[in-house]
């Protein structure tokens, strides 16, 4: 069985850059311990945050086509070294269910996706998918047809968000998906700061990687 691990990465903002080859060291160690090829694209015609969220989509259903299984990761994603062989443990579409609140930042996606679906006669839920990390296969992402229904997203919601897009297909045309449990992408933010045990891979929402040096893989 063959599978993949890939993120992506630019440097837009000077976040990373202290950090970048200690995140691709970590990543690509768990990859090598799930037996799984590793892969960090560094796209040079991409120079926005939105394009950028796209691209790592259109790279998931290359990939599906090739490999078993697909695994993507942001590249503020650090895995714990309490992390088990998440291809065990998940299969399928498989992303992280939030329901934002309002004051929250992804309040606003959550209000465009019901946007889109109450505007095609669909009845919404409270639910963004995040799309940090999230597993996929040929079947699962030949269902979800992202590409093909790309036009149809972007016409209903001009201003581009590959979180809305997703969640969005996923609801209106009933795509099979798994819930990924929160211990795969547990995010750190302003309300988590720090990683702990109860983390498998940790999301670092808030970039202060310095909070886990020594404390992954």
């Amino acid at each position: 069985m063959k599978k993949i691990i890939f993120t992506q990465y630019l440097p837009l903002t000077n976040q990373f850059e202290e950090y970048a080859d200690y995140i691709e060291n970590k990543q690509r160690a768990y990859a090598y311990k799930c037996g799984a090829e590793y892969a960090l694209h560094t796209p040079d015609d991409i120079d926005n945050y939105d394009d950028l969220q796209l691209n790592k989509i259109l790279l998931a259903e290359k990939y599906a086509q090739h490999f078993d299984r697909v695994l993507y990761l942001d590249f503020d994603v650090i895995p714990s070294k309490f992390a088990t062989n998440v291809f065990e443990e998940i299969k399928g579409l498989c992303l992280y269910p939030t329901k934002p609140i309002p004051g929250m930042n992804e309040f606003n996606k959550l209000l465009d996706k019901q946007l889109m679906l109450a505007s095609e006669g669909v009845i919404y839920n409270d639910i963004i998918f995040n799309t940090g990390v999230f597993h996929c296969d040929k079947e699962s992402i030949e269902e979800l047809k992202f590409s093909e229904r790309l036009n149809e997203c972007k016409e209903l919601c001009p201003s581009f968000n590959n979180e809305v897009y997703i969640s969005y297909i996923i609801e209106k045309y009933k795509c099979k998906h798994n819930i990924l449990p929160m211990c795969w992408n547990y995010i750190l933010d302003n309300f988590q700061e720090k990683p702990n045990e109860a983390g498998y891979f940790h999301h670092y929402h808030h970039k202060r990687f310095d909070l886990g040096l020594g404390g992954e893989i």
